[in-house]
């Protein structure tokens, strides 16, 4: 099974809650980040304007924030633990959460 690595529980704007969990056998991270489920989320989604990100494309500016911010929470245990045991990743996530993870 999975065994969760880390977690932020806690929300702000931009800043969504998420864990990271690991299958040693499965040699796989999943990166799970939560929907909307406070005012702190809700001003996140209304974040809306257009945002440029990978110089080609936009998106939605709340989203690619929260995106960042995930990445700065994961990127230790990403780089440093898992990416040299050649581990693979699945990033989840409901609502808000998914789109923030589809980026």
């Amino acid at each position: 099974g999975y065994i969760e690595m880390t977690h932020r529980r806690r929300t702000d704007i931009e800043h969504p809650a998420y864990y990271v969990s690991y299958n040693s056998q499965s040699k796989n991270v999943i990166i799970g980040i939560r929907g909307t489920s406070n005012l702190e989320d809700v001003f996140t989604d209304i974040l809306c304007v257009n945002k440029n990100f990978l110089d080609v494309r936009y998106g939605h500016e709340g989203f690619i924030n929260g995106a960042k911010n995930v990445l700065k929470g994961v990127r230790p245990f990403i780089e440093d633990l898992f990416k040299p045991l050649k581990y693979s990743y699945t990033i989840v996530g409901h609502s808000l959460g998914a789109g923030i993870a589809s980026i």
